[in-house]
């Protein structure tokens, strides 16, 4: 997936969804009453992928945390906290099981 698709996809989960301006010229993402025309950089931004772990339920924070140790290398010797934002990108795609790999 590009990181452009994970960012969609990610904020698709987190409750983001496509809307459009008063005018229809813009394109903006909508969640609840927030509205943007850039959606969160989650794959490169540790902050943003932190609010969308918010989104996890304790089982899906379970898988999450599974599925986390098999994207980092080396997992066992060495604290989940240190996963990037890519990684953590990638584990939380793929407990939703929306992770799709580059073609």
């Amino acid at each position: 997936m590009t990181k452009e698709q994970q960012r969609i996809v990610i904020a698709e989960i987190c409750g983001w969804s496509r809307t459009s301006s008063t005018s229809g010229l813009v394109e903006a993402w909508q969640k609840g009453a927030e509205y943007t025309t850039k959606l969160p950089d989650y794959p490169n931004d540790l902050n943003a992928m932190h609010e969308a772990e918010k989104a996890l339920s304790e089982e899906q924070w379970i898988a999450y945390i599974e599925i986390l140790g098999t994207v980092m290398p080396d997992a066992r010797l060495r604290s989940y906290v240190h996963a990037t934002a890519a990684q953590r990108a990638k584990a939380f795609l793929e407990t939703f099981n929306k992770w799709t790999p580059n073609d």
